[in-house]
């Protein structure tokens, strides 16, 4: 039977395994993201991300982690996490590190190393990202998902993007991500799609040339 504790100890064998890499810029040390996994207990019936391993982008706060943002002139270590890391972890899900910037939170999905990331699309880097990795990406409607712990690139064009191997999988993380958040000026009440557009909706599909 797979636990979450053998996840994270297949995962970091993953990583070591690999070698010198650039999708990392900070591992959570081994033995807390286990301590993490042991935490969750053995029942998965009340957490909807349970024992799932994620990564962070590199301009995303994980608590106690340096945030660099791809340069070493902005660094800082945050003593709280972003307002939707602490919603995934409270779901169940467990932080393996921060990812470099750019398409890495997808590399790291890709490569089979977590089973989603969180990364940013505020200069519309999730459609090329995924594509190169073959993933599934979602990127909402700005606001839906608080941006409360997130590097500034452009304040009102920020945006959270969900990086996962199925589109099920990110619309799973969506749900227990998305939330009104009082300490985001920018963040908005979004409802939950019910249902896909019915009969009559038409979709465009471009032609080979």
């Amino acid at each position: 039977m797979l636990t979450p504790k053998k996840a994270v100890r297949e995962i970091y064998r993953r990583i070591e395994e690999q070698g010198e890499s650039s999708v990392w810029a900070h591992l959570v040390p081994e033995e807390l993201s286990i301590e993490r996994a042991e935490a969750l207990g053995p029942s998965r019936e009340v957490l909807p991300l349970y024992g799932m391993p994620f990564a962070i982008e590199d301009n995303i706060d994980l608590a106690d982690v340096p945030t660099a943002t791809g340069s070493l002139l902005h660094e800082y270590t945050p003593s709280k996490s972003a307002a939707i890391v602490e919603r995934v972890i409270a779901a169940g899900a467990i932080p393996i590190g921060k990812t470099s910037v750019g398409e890495r939170p997808a590399t790291a999905v890709a490569s089979g190393l977590v089973s989603f990331a969180i990364g940013t699309d505020s200069a519309g880097m999730g459609g090329p990202s995924v594509s190169f990795d073959n993933v599934a990406g979602f990127t909402p409607t700005r606001g839906a998902l608080s941006t409360s712990g997130v590097f500034p690139a452009c304040r009102t064009l920020d945006c959270i993007s969900i990086f996962a191997l199925t589109c099920g999988d990110a619309a799973q993380v969506f749900e227990v991500a998305n939330g009104f958040d009082f300490a985001d000026p920018w963040s908005r009440p979004v409802g939950q799609r019910k249902s896909w557009p019915g009969k009559g909706f038409r979709f465009g599909v471009p032609s080979d040339d």
